[in-house]
């Protein structure tokens, strides 16, 4: 470990910090047995950070792994729009997870008697038309399990909130079946191109520093938390305020009695008396 913070001190990394629950890792679905750790963190280096001034880190649900994954989102709310249009019949290969998909093409494959193509075409309209309404359905049962899990992550871990914890990361892991099935047809035309063109970056301290001492949010004293600028201004005003303002202490014997005492009243009062001119004169010598 000293090596390990050693490296991290030659690279200048800083913790980028996080946003939602405090914890990375969970262990154990019983109460006895249930470990919550925070083992992940996100590192960068002064440049990164004066690269990316608007960056987050998130910690989001976990169902699969023992670790919760972390989203750096470097775009902030600048990133592209995600709203494509798609023109034609296209097959998704996660129609086949839905468990009312094949009764969809045995209906309309069995509702005419006409030539393959047309039953093809026919088919197309009603896949379509099914899938308009499933993108909505599956929006909302993911926004459901969640929230819901969530709320489960926060609660204590008590038996019965672990059992339904797993039980929703269940039913997540599902839905992130589908989403890979998805991503997999789209693989050979996603890859990634190896470097950027951009190779040069010119980007001053002053922008690292101002992320890294951005205040994004305020604890109260009563625990809670605030991130709107007016009301944190008016938290660390008051706090300062408090804190630089004099207070009259009713007895200060009081915290002199507390103060055991280390020198004899001999050494007292040798320490006390006028220096003379010869003790002067050794000491500068």
């Amino acid at each position: 470990m000293n090596n390990f913070r050693s490296a991290i001190q030659d690279c200048d990394l800083s913790d980028l910090g996080y946003i939602g629950r405090w914890y990375t890792w969970e262990k154990g679905h019983f109460s006895a047995s249930n470990i919550r750790e925070r083992l992940d963190r996100g590192l960068a280096s002064p440049s990164w950070w004066s690269l990316f001034p608007d960056f987050t880190l998130r910690h989001l649900s976990h169902t699969i792994s023992d670790h919760c994954p972390l989203l750096v989102d470097t775009m902030g709310n600048v990133g592209p729009s995600s709203d494509h249009t798609l023109q034609g019949f296209r097959f998704d290969a996660n129609w086949l997870l839905e468990p009312d998909f094949e009764k969809i093409v045995e209906q309309s494959w069995n509702a005419t008697s006409d030539d393959v193509p047309s039953k093809l075409s026919r088919l197309a309209v009603a896949v379509k038309k099914w899938c308009r309404s499933l993108k909505g359905r599956r929006n909302r049962q993911r926004s459901l399990l969640q929230s819901r899990l969530e709320e489960l992550s926060m609660a204590d871990p008590g038996d019965e909130v672990l059992a339904e914890l797993l039980d929703v990361k269940l039913a997540l892991n599902l839905e992130d079946d589908k989403d890979e099935l998805f991503w997999e047809q789209r693989a050979r035309v996603n890859w990634l191109k190896c470097g950027d063109r951009n190779t040069q970056f010119f980007h001053s301290w002053a922008s690292f520093r101002r992320k890294k001492n951005r205040i994004s949010k305020l604890k109260r004293d009563d625990g809670s938390w605030e991130s709107h600028d007016e009301a944190m201004a008016s938290i660390a005003s008051t706090h300062f305020q408090q804190l630089f303002t004099a207070q009259q202490v009713d007895n200060p014997n009081e915290i002199l009695r507390s103060i055991r005492p280390s020198i004899t009243r001999d050494d007292n009062v040798m320490l006390r008396r006028q220096v003379t001119k010869d003790e002067i004169f050794c000491a500068v010598k």
